[in-house]
């Protein structure tokens, strides 16, 4: 039969069936290779009903080796056919033929393509019952159900037990990545930290991109600095690019365990690679001081001690500080530190101007502003929409406000559409002043297409009074006593 296919079909299997059709034409009998060769064809086919009925042909003739019955086997698990695959698996054991290993894979991978875990479980323990060690393929199977199922602890535990078997789990090296992944988004930290040690004792894929990340998320937020460090390097191995998102998580790790210098440290070491930290970058260094002036302090002297070092400070970073200052409604030390950036080599950017001028608005101080907003100019940073709000918001918080109308003719020479706070701001302060210009910005308001809410029309209504007062007023006219 060898012979025979050959000299027909050189290329192997794939005029098969021409060629059995002659043979059955001549009455040339089949012997067993020709019957494996039959099954190997029908499997290629996937025609399952035409495979079982061959099998049996060789059942009544034969008793088939293990690999044989794993040709069907690995054939049903092609076709997802798992009670077919049961069935098989009794009759190995009818017929007195063990499965091996390779067979239990093939039930295993069926199982783990239909998600079936109890059932990939029950396979696993009668593998071990019998007293065969599923290969490293069989756990990758089952232990990638388990993260696909979030079964992660029995996951876990699998890996570990194929690790202790010495099983060749470099020939599946992505192996624990599933349940890397699904431990990292569960917060598992124990599992996640123990997947990765594993993954570097065994040299096995790294984590791509994505599943660093999430795992460096974990770390940031636990405060686990070797964990966030380590996926850093690992990305680095991998020649990925870093970018911001990378660093964040390892400034939230050091900001975890409390060390503000080892946080600055890490936006230092991102303007050093020219990759630009952003105000979420330091989200964690601002939310562990906002609201506590010790803590400010205590933030400004590490930039210092930095500086001391020879260290650049990032602008970013003296920005944090600024801005918890601002926050914190302390105006001394708002414009303290605003104007310490020359001393620390910082250079200011519109953030900085920006919350600079915050601190101004909250003390009403239109004469600092002004020295801000100089600053600004002379250092050709050119404001944004933010910067021109609060020159509007502060004019109006003046005796004199004229200016006020000339940053929003600025604003539109600058191509942007002054938002509705802008006009509101200016339009209580002309109702507070009597001016009637009021009307031409809310000529403008509607012009911009901004609403003018009830809100604003019941305070140009009743002419800026509070409401407290109205109702003093009312209660004033009610005590009056008639004129006689």
């Amino acid at each position: 039969m060898i012979q025979y296919s050959k000299r027909r079909n050189p290329n192997g299997l794939n005029n098969m069936s021409s060629i059995f059709q002659e043979m059955e034409e001549k009455s040339i009998k089949f012997n067993l290779d020709t019957w494996v060769y039959k099954l190997q064809m029908l499997a290629m086919k996937k025609d399952t009903r035409k495979l079982l009925a061959t099998f049996d042909q060789i059942l009544r003739r034969y008793t088939p080796s293990v690999e044989i019955f794993n040709v069907v086997i690995k054939a049903l698990a092609n076709e997802g056919s798992i009670t077919e695959q049961v069935k098989i698996l009794g009759v190995m054991r009818e017929k007195g033929v063990k499965p091996d290993a390779i067979s239990y894979y093939n039930m295993l991978r069926n199982l783990h393509d239909f998600s079936r875990l109890e059932q990939a479980l029950d396979i696993h323990e009668t593998a071990l019952s019998d007293g065969i060690r599923p290969n490293a393929l069989s756990y990758d199977h089952i232990i990638r159900l388990c993260g696909e199922v979030d079964e992660l602890d029995l996951g876990w535990k699998l890996l570990q037990d194929a690790d202790k078997a010495n099983l060749p789990l470099n020939i599946t090296p992505s192996i624990g990545l599933p349940l890397l992944r699904s431990a990292a988004k569960l917060e598992k930290v124990d599992i996640v930290q123990g997947i990765w040690e594993l993954i570097q004792r065994k040299s096995l894929s790294l984590p791509d991109d994505g599943t660093a990340i999430m795992v460096m998320n974990l770390a940031g937020k636990l405060g686990n600095i070797e964990l966030a460090s380590s996926m850093i390097d690992c990305l680095g191995k991998q020649g990925y690019q870093y970018q911001e998102h990378h660093f964040a998580p390892l400034v939230q790790a050091f900001v975890g365990q409390g060390d503000l210098k080892g946080a600055f440290s890490v936006l230092e070491i991102m303007r050093s690679c020219a990759i630009s930290a952003t105000k979420h970058t330091a989200s964690a260094i601002f939310d562990s001081i906002e609201g506590n002036l010790e803590k400010i302090d205590q933030a400004f002297y590490i930039l210092e001690q930095l500086k001391q070092e020879g260290k650049e400070i990032d602008t970013i970073a003296f920005n944090v500080v600024l801005r918890a200052c601002v926050r914190a409604k302390d105006l001394h030390r708002s414009i303290s530190t605003y104007q310490e950036a020359a001393k620390l080599d910082v250079q200011p950017n519109i953030d900085t101007y920006n919350y600079a001028l915050d601190a101004c608005l909250m003390a009403r101080n239109r004469q600092m502003g002004d020295l801000i907003l100089t600053h600004m100019k002379d250092a050709n940073v050119r404001p944004n929409i933010a910067t021109f709000t609060k020159r509007i918001m502060l004019a109006c918080t003046q005796k004199d406000y004229e200016d006020a109308f000339l940053y929003l003719e600025e604003m539109k020479q600058y191509n942007i559409i002054p938002p509705r706070v802008c006009y509101e701001h200016l339009v209580k302060k002309l109702v507070r002043e009597s001016d009637p210009r009021v009307k031409v910005a809310l000529d403008e308001m509607e012009t911009f297409g901004l609403e003018i809410t009830p809100y604003l029309r019941e305070y140009i209504a009743n002419k800026g009074r509070r409401q407290q007062d109205r109702q003093q007023d009312r209660r004033q006219d009610g005590n009056k006593k008639p004129s006689s």
